[in-house]
């Protein structure tokens, strides 16, 4: 190592702090070790994380169609609803007219 590149030096006057950080330092290092990941989202023995096997292709289509069919189910339950309640208000907007007319007029 030359002069010019020294490891950084941390100073402080409380040892305390010191100690509280390196702790800290070493319980996350110690979490993120224990923090396991299942195989569907990391697979430790491809090389390279942008290919998509077969398997993984096929578990892909499947969920998208499986969102596209709950899409599907949503936007009809949704149509149905609106038909519904355009016919509610269609029966009492005849109700109304119904009583509107045999009720005298006020005068």
């Amino acid at each position: 190592m030359d002069d010019n590149e020294k490891k950084p030096v941390l100073q402080t006057g409380d040892i305390g702090s010191l100690l509280d950080l390196t702790t800290e330092f070493l319980e996350r290092k110690k979490a993120v070790k224990a923090k396991t990941y299942s195989e569907k989202f990391v697979n430790p023995t491809r090389s390279n994380i942008l290919t998509v096997t077969k398997e993984e292709k096929k578990v892909k289509e499947q969920t998208s169609k499986d969102r596209q069919a709950k899409i599907q189910q949503s936007a009809e339950a949704v149509r149905r609803e609106e038909a519904e309640q355009l016919k509610r208000q269609q029966i009492l907007e005849q109700k109304a007219c119904k009583y509107f007319s045999q009720v005298p007029a006020f005068t």
